[in-house]
């Protein structure tokens, strides 16, 4: 077989060879043998038989290494002579956030502290934004507010005062 290292695809950690296969021989082809290691010391050959297909496809490669690719057709008369290829495979992509990524996380981040600084006001101190909105849709009396005229902070009763002029004075 003869190998297109011109068309070879690296897609992550997977290989993608295409095979063409020059002389069939007296009987049809059964399988391709692939053999394929790391080009390190000690790195031990791995052996695949892959039926015939267009292109032969290696998975699970480890990233930034060099690999040995064999190559060898396969009939009922025995094997070819091994075709074979040195690939590199590239580094394991690093994947990052954009600057628009950090600005809208900053942005999220500051309007959820923003709301609950609000809510913390409208129940306590019965200012800020969302006690705005509550009194233009709800009126002049927001449910669940107490107000003086309710009762609230009394006895439950109205009192009125009036300042009337002594006789005395």
């Amino acid at each position: 077989p003869v190998l297109s290292e011109d068309k070879l695809e690296v897609e992550g950690n997977l290989l993608s060879v295409p095979v063409v296969q020059l002389d069939k021989g007296s009987s049809p082809l059964l399988h391709y043998k692939i053999r394929y290691r790391q080009e390190n010391e000690g790195a031990e050959w791995k052996e695949k038989n892959l039926p015939v297909a267009a292109s032969v496809q290696l998975s699970d490669l480890s990233f930034g290494a060099d690999y040995r690719v064999e190559v060898m057709a396969v009939n009922a008369n025995g094997s070819s002579s091994p075709a074979s290829l040195k690939v590199t495979v590239p580094p394991q992509p690093v994947t990052t956030i954009s600057k628009g990524g950090v600005v809208a996380i900053v942005m999220v981040i500051f309007l959820a502290v923003m709301i609950a600084v609000d809510a913390t006001c409208c129940y306590t101190h019965r200012c800020g934004l969302l006690m705005f909105i509550a009194t233009k849709v709800f009126g002049r009396n927001v449910p669940g507010l107490k107000t003086l005229e309710e009762g609230h902070g009394t006895n439950g009763k109205r009192s009125v005062t009036r300042d009337t002029p002594t006789k005395d004075a």
